[in-house]
């Protein structure tokens, strides 16, 4: 087996795309591929696409795309003899350094990874990776994926193509996706059926499951924090009233006071006023007494 690379020019229109590149990946969008365009026309093509023997394209789908649009007759090339197994994993290794995945693109290279990687080892079964596999696929997707994680994006990858576009195009959360194949069959053909309509697929789902256990918290802790506000409000609305309460008592326990001074100022004066009759002073002091207050 010669893994040595050599460059060779090559007709574009020699070389066929890989099977598993429309399998894994999603095509590059447009921004995406106008500036790997814009850059091949200022630079041009500064890194080689690599190819098989047979003109299997490994890595550069893109690049060679580009080539195309340019009016490119041939394109600078590595060409890489590997078996079927080492080809497919230096494949997916290729595009993943050049690619930031969606949890579905991920999902799937996951199973190809997990697919490749037992044919390697002679296993089978959905756990068939020993631990050097494991930290060489973690190492594959730049993260510490958990086996718990692998098979999660592994039953993502099992999910059907209309739940799978829903979670690639943001209108699924992933963690409410993977409970659908806990439905019955009866109730995933009314989910897809209506998907497939054009209904809101999240909406769809909550009809089905009800909020989330979070949403539901989420939900418990505005309810209470309402509830909250509405009791600090009486509570106010209470105290602006006891407090005019207060104020009104003591305006009235003042005036009280006041008039009951002036009333014994009057009656202290009308004693001492000798030249008053004795008559006229009594009526006077029955009148002007100071009134018993509690």
């Amino acid at each position: 087996m010669n893994n040595q690379k050599q460059i060779h020019s090559v007709p574009v229109g020699s070389v066929s795309a890989h099977p598993l590149q429309e399998k894994i990946y999603d095509p590059p969008t447009d921004e995406e591929f106008e500036r790997i365009k814009k850059d091949v026309q200022e630079n041009g093509l500064r890194q080689p696409i690599e190819i098989t023997s047979e003109r299997v394209l490994i890595d550069g789908h893109t690049r060679l795309s580009v080539a195309k649009s340019l009016g490119k007759t041939h394109i600078n090339a590595f060409i890489i003899d590997l078996d079927d197994d080492q080809l497919n994993e230096r494949f997916i290794k290729g595009n993943l350094n050049r690619r930031q995945l969606g949890p579905v693109e991920k999902a799937r290279v996951v199973q190809e990874l997990v697919k490749n990687r037992r044919n390697l080892n002679g296993k089978t079964g959905s756990h068939g990776l020993d631990q050097e596999s494991r930290e060489t696929l973690n190492q594959y997707l730049g993260g510490n994926y958990s086996q718990r994680t692998i098979d999660r994006l592994l039953q993502l990858a099992r999910l059907p193509i209309q739940i799978r576009n829903a979670v690639s195009c943001n209108l699924l959360p992933m963690t409410k996706a993977l409970r659908f194949e806990s439905l019955s069959s009866e109730e995933q053909t009314k989910i897809l059926s209506r998907i497939s309509n054009n209904e809101d697929p999240k909406q769809v789902f909550n009809e089905f499951f009800g909020p989330t256990q979070k949403a539901k918290k989420s939900r418990d802790v505005v309810e209470l924090f309402q509830l909250t506000l509405e009791g600090l409000s009486q509570k106010m609305q209470l105290f602006v009233e006891s407090r005019e309460i207060i104020r009104q008592r003591i305006n009235d326990d003042v005036t009280k006071k006041v008039a009951n001074d002036f009333h014994q100022l009057v009656y202290d004066m009308a004693q001492k006023n000798s030249s008053d009759s004795i008559e006229h002073r009594s009526q006077l002091r029955v009148a002007l007494r100071p009134s018993q207050t509690p």
